[in-house]
């Protein structure tokens, strides 16, 4: 039953390994169908129309209207009766009218309104373009940590059916011994006990291996099958920290130059707005009531609106305006001091882990050595079940921390090159 047990393992991990997808395809499949950069995506798009139509907005405005009105009573001219002759009631206006035109208006003036609110408008269309750099950036480094985090998963499960198979292995000799009266048959239950601690131990780390594998299928928005043959290389040179590649501070540099037009709108509302308009009209009684037919006539005129006091309210909104661009300073101040202290944090991490990894490396090898050492004592009778099992856990715990912690470093890189805001397409994705 054991030996099925494991052949299975091994045929299932065979076979994905052999459609295992690198994590440089994985990334690049996260970039084209995670939910947060499409939604990035489309505010980018969202943004770039809104740009387009505050462009056009200062073209003129061309409309065409129709209408018709019908009133129950109009003036009437009626003269005295002491005239010599009856004149008729002359109406000095008409019950049903037709009005069709085509006209034009422009906004000659506004205070540089309408070019400030393009302005913005491209700012805006900047800023959201920053923030789907920002969220590549985040669902990637997202995406490597949940795909080492299926590798480690998978790596502890290998580590674990090996020192599995080692028991089942040890046991099948231990029985032959005990047939020839060479050891003793509470050595095999010692095995044996082992063995099913470590069948326990193996479907804990496939349902946390599931779980790790579920989450990065999520992100990628599709199943991933994982590439568990590790080869972890981790590049030199640590990346420096480039403060002008930062994408928050690029945003808050956005936000800076957004709040600085803003205020430049709202001192609009200190000079008066001047406003051209044409037409072209066709309707009925057009301008000559008296003879009531369809005729075309011209409109044309231009309007001024000028708000020359409202209590001060316009000068209170920019002061509000000018209280914004004062802060977003403080907030880059301290977003720089943050960007600054997580970089220098994951250098000395790094720094340790490299350290970490050549102890747990030389641990490994004597928990190796140590354990054929035992294994040979055993078979020839010098040492007890006990200790082979505690060698062998000994190895099982030495070879995991060692392989986990090379993984580590390689993601602490990543999360560095993260932090220090080196663009996505150079990042070492392997």
């Amino acid at each position: 039953m054991q030996k099925k047990f494991i052949g299975l393992m091994l045929i299932l991990f065979g076979a994905s390994t052999l459609q295992a997808q690198p994590l440089s395809q994985v990334v690049d499949l996260a970039m084209k169908q995670n939910h947060l950069v499409q939604v990035s995506r489309l505010d980018t798009l969202s943004t770039d129309l809104e740009r387009r139509a505050a462009w056009r907005s200062l073209l003129p405005r061309i409309q065409l209207d129709a209408s018709y009105r019908h009133v129950t009573d109009v003036a009437r001219l009626q003269f005295p009766a002491t005239v010599p002759f009856r004149m008729p009631d002359v109406n000095l206006g008409v019950y049903d009218s037709y009005d069709a035109g085509l006209s034009a208006n422009y906004v000659l003036f506004s205070g540089w309104a309408q070019q400030n609110q393009v302005k913005m408008k491209r700012e805006q269309k900047h800023l959201s373009t920053v923030q789907l750099d920002q969220a590549r950036r985040e669902t990637a480094f997202s995406v490597i940590s949940a795909y080492r985090g299926v590798q480690m998963a998978g790596l502890r499960l290998d580590i674990l059916i090996a020192a599995q198979k080692r028991v089942e292995q040890q046991k099948r000799k231990v029985a032959e011994l005990v047939q020839q009266g060479m050891a003793l048959p509470i050595d095999s239950l010692s095995l044996s006990l082992a063995e099913l601690d470590y069948k326990q131990k193996i479907i804990s780390a496939m349902e946390k291996k599931a779980t790790a594998s579920d989450r990065l299928d999520k992100l990628v928005g599709q199943p991933v099958q994982v590439d568990t043959i590790l080869s972890v290389v981790v590049p030199g040179e640590l990346p420096l920290l480039q403060i002008s590649s930062q994408d928050q501070l690029e945003s808050i540099a956005i936000h800076k130059r957004m709040a600085e037009t803003g205020v430049r709108m709202q001192k609009a509302g200190y000079f008066p707005q001047v406003v051209v308009q044409a037409a072209y009209k066709y309707g009925k009684p057009g301008v000559d009531m008296i003879q009531n037919k369809w005729m075309a006539y011209g409109v044309w005129g231009i309007g001024l609106n000028w708000n020359l006091f409202s209590w001060g309210s316009d000068r209170l909104q920019v002061q509000a305006k000018q209280v914004q661009v004062r802060k977003t300073d403080i907030q880059k101040q301290i977003l720089q001091d943050q960007i600054e202290l997580k970089y220098e944090e994951a250098l000395r991490q790094f720094d340790a882990l490299r350290q970490s990894v050549e102890v747990a490396r030389r641990a490994f090898e004597i928990s190796r050595k140590k354990l054929a050492i035992t294994r040979s004592q055993y078979e020839q009778g010098m040492s007890s079940a006990t200790d082979f099992n505690r060698s062998n856990l000994e190895q099982v715990q030495a070879e995991l921390n060692y392989r986990l912690q090379k993984l580590q470093l390689t993601l602490k890189y990543t999360e560095i090159e993260y932090l220090s805001g080196k663009p996505l397409n150079q990042w070492s994705i392997k």
